[in-house]
């Protein structure tokens, strides 16, 4: 046996036998891991630290030849509480859980991911007691975006794919025609974008930019676009994952029904925009 101590926080909790618990949480060290958690309903060994999001220092035991590591001790380093106390951060917060159980690697480093995760999670944190309807969108397109860059299908955003012209030497008040298949966009003098889904105007398209490259943690002051793009620049995201990411095209994310985003991912990535 071996012995392990790994900061993670908790994805999913799962009821086994009467008073165990099966915990698989995002690791800093390992990935995603799961663990049996014995007597867990209300030991002292475990505290608030097996509730959902929670982050904590695990002391863990590997047993040879087994998947599921036995969790001995955890104790809490940060709650992530006030993301419970409202419905859009809860769900937010479980939107960002469902994506790193079905993406984040079993057994293996993902610092890039960890460092995604409890950041969203602490913007979430912060700002669940002024949180406004308008930053669900933006703060959800920089994850989706980032978790896009980390599995290597991030747009191209920097030009237009048919001139190539520079976004920056665009007027922003001009529109472009966001391509799935291509994961990248055409300005309208290429193509006209009144006929056309997935239009979205210039603005939009360095909106997107930015929160590809800055930190999470500043994606709601780079909100420059209005609601309508941030929805487009959603349905994009979400048809980049359905064409490009296996596993996407057929089932779409619990949670997002509880924001009212729901969409047909499977006819998307049959059908780019």
């Amino acid at each position: 046996m071996k012995l392990l101590t790994d900061l993670a926080i908790v994805l999913r909790v799962v009821p086994y036998e009467e008073r165990h618990r099966i915990v698989t949480a995002l690791s800093q060290n390992s990935g995603k891991i799961s663990a049996l958690a014995m007597n867990a309903v209300q030991s002292k060994r475990f505290g608030s630290a097996l509730e959902m999001f929670s982050a904590g220092d695990w002391h863990l035991v590997e047993r040879a030849g087994q998947n599921l590591f036995r969790l001995d001790e955890a104790k809490i380093r940060r709650s992530f509480e006030n993301i419970r106390k409202n419905f859009e951060t809860l769900t937010l917060a479980s939107v960002f859980t469902e994506l790193m159980i079905r993406l984040a690697p079993e057994g293996e480093p993902a610092p890039e991911l960890f460092a995604l995760h409890s950041n969203a999670l602490a913007v979430l944190d912060e700002r669940a007691k002024t949180w406004t309807q308008d930053f669900t969108l933006p703060l959800l397109n920089s994850f989706l975006i980032k978790l896009l860059r980390w599995n290597g299908h991030q747009p191209q955003l920097t030009n237009c794919s048919q001139c190539h012209h520079p976004l920056e030497d665009l007027e922003l008040e001009m529109g472009a025609t966001l391509l799935v298949e291509e994961a990248a966009w055409i300005c309208s003098t290429c193509r006209p974008t009144t006929a056309h889904r997935g239009r979205v105007s210039m603005a939009g398209i360095q909106d997107l930019q930015n929160l590809h490259r800055i930190p999470i943690k500043h994606a709601l002051s780079f909100a420059l676009t209005t609601p309508a793009d941030q929805k487009n620049i959603f349905n994009y995201l979400e048809n980049l994952f359905a064409y490009h990411v296996p596993g996407f095209d057929k089932t779409q994310l619990k949670s997002l029904r509880f924001l009212g985003l729901e969409s047909n991912p499977q006819s998307a990535a049959a059908s780019p925009l």
